[in-house]
């Protein structure tokens, strides 16, 4: 199979592909990382190396991670808008399930839980987040704890 992209598709190309892997990779564990994405990405970020930046054969891996980390500089705003609006979603849908969750009447909570999950994101989106708090009193001292803690080892 043959592609023909210019430099800038590739750099497109190089976004899908460090997005794709930041979705199926990055909540995971480096031991548990599926390794076909990671490679795949690498790949594509040496193609770019030798295509649009240097013409040579191959990059040195912390160049990889060079051209990795002005990828992500530019995905930065996208990453933290798709981030804030999944934030907003799920929140809106686990607090409104929690919320009617005891409804015996399915399709009443069904439609219960929908009405909700919209007041509960327009509120938040309003609000920005500022109506969630979290039942957590003593977080203060457990952070100070735990720092102090890491510093000992």
């Amino acid at each position: 199979m043959k592609i023909e992209l210019n430099q800038e598709d590739l750099k497109k190309y190089l976004h899908f592909a460090f997005l794709g892997n930041y979705v199926i990779n990055g909540c995971r564990e480096p031991s548990k990382v599926i390794q076909e994405y990671e490679v795949l990405e690498k790949k594509l970020y040496a193609l770019y190396y030798k295509v649009c930046c240097f013409g040579f054969e191959s990059a040195m891996e912390n160049t990889l991670a060079d051209i990795r980390d002005r990828v992500y500089d530019e995905l930065a705003e996208y990453i933290d808008q798709f981030e804030n609006e999944t934030w907003l979603e799920k929140t809106a849908e686990i607090v409104a399930e929690r919320e009617f969750e005891t409804e015996k009447d399915e399709e009443m909570r069904m439609r219960k839980t929908f009405v909700a999950e919209i007041l509960i994101q327009k509120r938040l989106r309003s609000d920005g987040g500022r109506i969630v708090h979290i039942d957590f009193p003593d977080l203060k001292f457990q952070t100070a704890k735990q720092i102090a803690h890491e510093r000992n080892r």
